[in-house]
């Protein structure tokens, strides 16, 4: 909760995917959605980097993922844009 960069990221990604008018259930849905993705990511995160083979094989390959998560972003923002 104290990482503001996981809310401007789904604020990103709501602002980019989401209609511009949207049902009063979804205010309440989309935070707890959020929060349930979110919390899981994080434990299976965890979960599999807690052994050495998938850290190792992870740390090998994150630049390649930090490029393909870079380009999804990137990707969201112009669409933003255009729309």
């Amino acid at each position: 909760m104290s990482n503001p960069k996981t809310a401007v990221v789904f604020a990103g990604i709501f602002a980019a995917l989401l209609p511009s008018h949207i049902t009063p259930a979804m205010y309440v849905a989309l935070p707890v959605v959020s929060m349930l993705v979110d919390g899981l990511w994080y434990a299976f995160v965890a979960w599999a980097l807690s052994s050495s083979g998938p850290r190792n094989t992870y740390l090998r390959y994150k630049a390649t993922f930090d490029r393909i998560g870079g380009s999804v972003m990137a990707a969201l923002g112009i669409k933003l844009i255009v729309k």
